[in-house]
């Protein structure tokens, strides 16, 4: 046999090899589960912007498994966004304070302007900053990534439509929690990209009566905010805010214009004129949405007395927001710190639901 042949023959047994250990250890799509592409085909500015799963796969056991998801997903326009970042993220690396890439950034939040769809994600090793991936909200591209000064989880974003103001979860002090904001124009000049350089924020108040600040919204005028509990109740307040959009108390949120107890694992809250959504969630279980009629447009005075209607959602669901009859919802699924993780729908997308086929 000569040399070449002896070679194609060597390479042929070895491929042969290398599929068959490969099914021996699981590495083949089992059922339910997506097969991920880990590569970053699509990079822009250090930033991955191509999808971890198939969509047509992805849709497929949408279908299967949450049905009544699948029915309801609004597909007018683009019923879904890939999450960018999930594989490659250009931020600042903690150590050095200096560019790098981190590869274990991890979805929290979400928020909506008249342009963009923002979502806010945290380095699951805490070794680089905090993010906001700004991407069309008609067309879903990706359009640049803000990144945060520091390492807050970021749990929360919300949007004031009225002042144009994007407010983030930050860091608590220890005692308190802390929101940060930027403004419009804020908002549409930074790029890190360009900037290699963390934003600065236009405000930053604290609020004294939460420890922490784990969901977040804005509706209405006012701020809705709580805090998170894995196994107790955890809080909800809201604080309605000033002419300019701030607190009304100066640079501190003191008088909340309600507060009540929520249930345990909350991590989103969005409004709607007549309803309130909450997200729950936590571990690889299936998630609950949990909607709440408001009788009189304000929760705090029938919250107590009123059930909830819930719905199932894969696991991982963190924050959601209303606009209109559409529900947008964001998973953590596909970081990689939850990747690995077997017999579970991951979701590397932002869904859109119709509200009114959600709770037909």
């Amino acid at each position: 046999m000569s040399r070449k042949h002896s070679t194609i023959l060597i390479m042929l047994i070895f491929t042969v090899n290398v599929a068959a250990i490969g099914a021996l250890l699981g590495l083949h799509t089992q059922r339910n589960i997506l097969r991920a592409d880990s590569a970053a085909r699509f990079v822009r500015s250090g930033t991955n912007i191509n999808e971890i799963y198939s969509e047509e796969e992805l849709l497929s056991q949408l279908q299967e498994q949450y049905p009544k998801l699948y029915n309801a997903l609004d597909m007018d326009g683009a019923p879904v966004y890939v999450v960018p970042g999930m594989i490659t993220t250009a931020t600042i690396e903690t150590s050095t304070g200096r560019p790098g890439i981190s590869r274990h950034m991890t979805p929290q939040g979400i928020a909506l302007t008249a342009d963009y769809l923002i979502i806010s994600a945290y380095s699951y090793d805490n070794a680089y900053y905090s993010v906001l991936y700004v991407m069309d909200r008609e067309s879903g591209d990706y359009i640049k990534t803000i990144v945060l000064p520091g390492t807050p989880h970021a749990g929360g974003v919300a949007y004031d439509e009225r002042f144009g103001r994007l407010w983030i979860a930050e860091t608590t002090d220890g005692r308190r929690g802390m929101l940060a904001a930027i403004d419009d124009a804020t908002l549409r000049q930074e790029d890190f990209s360009r900037s290699a350089a963390p934003v600065t924020y236009d405000y930053l108040v604290r609020v004294d009566s939460l420890e922490n600040i784990s969901f977040l919204t804005w509706h209405g005028g006012s701020l809705y905010m709580g805090s998170f509990s894995r196994n107790g109740a955890g809080k909800l307040e809201a604080y309605d805010l000033d002419e300019r959009g701030l607190p009304q108390d100066g640079d501190a949120f003191t008088g909340a214009r309600g507060a009540v107890a929520v249930i345990n694992k909350i991590q989103g809250v969005a409004c709607t004129e007549d309803s309130m959504f909450f997200s729950k969630s936590w571990g690889p279980s299936d998630s609950t949405l949990l909607m709440h009629r408001l009788d009189d447009g304000d929760i705090f005075d029938d919250f107590k007395s009123a059930g909830f209607c819930k719905l199932r959602f894969p696991p991982y669901m963190e924050q959601i927001v209303a606009s209109g009859d559409d529900l947008y919802v964001l998973f953590e699924s596909e970081a990689a710190g939850y990747r690995g993780r077997e017999n579970i729908l991951h979701v590397d997308r932002v869904f859109r639901f119709r509200i009114s086929k959600l709770f037909s």
